[in-house]
């Protein structure tokens, strides 16, 4: 009886030790490569630390799809006449084009009294303009001088400006909105619906910033300049 008792325990001594060498050992964390089931106190400590990448993982899925998600923290307001010595200085150290920077097209965040991004969305002149020709119809639009203090970027704010933009443009106009930016800006571009176009495809109005940007971008850069256009800005804005 006694022999039977001990060869029962020893073929049934693996499938009761398993369960408990399984609960030590833990499982692998997918997101760091480490054990995160030693202990309940552990695994609370160990999803805490890794909270805040999960938050900005969150913030980068959201700016890529859109940015409709808005940044905390901050304030929107559009540009007014006391904005624009600092528009132009943050222009310039940019390399942009420091032309049309007419205040009340752009969009302004602030954190506090401090302005740390914004962006404008400039009417386009046509080939028919004329300054006799009356009230002017709703135009094609340029999207430029997006720039973003560099503290403050990879948060969103680029994209909640570009979203605020064209909702303005929207509530006026059903043309296009064009930019012309740098080739390695395409990535942030195209998630917000921008698709790239040809040279041929370019609008009169931006023929010759186009022609004289890509001179600028290839020696404060080393790089091209591509035109994007985006031709219906419904989705972005809503």
């Amino acid at each position: 009886m006694t022999n039977s008792r001990q060869i029962m325990s020893v073929l049934l001594a693996p499938f009761l030790l398993a369960p408990l060498a399984s609960s030590a050992a833990g499982t692998v964390c997918g997101r760091c490569g480490q054990n995160s089931r030693q202990s309940v106190v552990t695994e609370t400590l160990h999803n805490a630390r890794l909270r805040p990448y999960d938050e900005q993982l969150r913030s980068r899925r959201a700016e890529l799809r859109g940015g409709l998600v808005a940044p905390a923290g901050l304030t929107y307001r559009r540009g007014v006449a006391s904005d624009a010595a600092l528009i132009a200085r943050r222009v310039l150290r940019e390399s942009m084009n420091p032309l049309f920077l007419e205040p009340s097209n752009f969009e302004v965040a602030c954190r506090g009294d401090e302005v740390v991004a914004f962006g404008q969305l400039r009417p386009l002149p046509s080939a028919g303009d004329d300054d006799d020709a009356g009230a002017a119809a709703p135009a094609a639009a340029e999207l430029a001088s997006l720039v973003v203090e560099e503290k403050e970027r990879g948060r969103g704010i680029g994209s909640e400006i570009v979203r605020r933009l064209l909702e303005r443009h929207r509530a006026v106009s059903a043309e296009p909105v064009w930019l012309l930016t740098l080739a390695s800006r395409r990535k942030f571009y195209a998630p917000l619906g921008f698709s790239e176009v040809g040279g041929f495809g370019v609008p009169t109005g931006l023929a010759a910033e186009a022609a004289v940007g890509s001179i600028v971008a290839r020696l404060a850069a080393g790089q091209g300049l591509i035109c994007m256009r985006l031709e219906d800005a419904a989705e972005v804005s809503s």
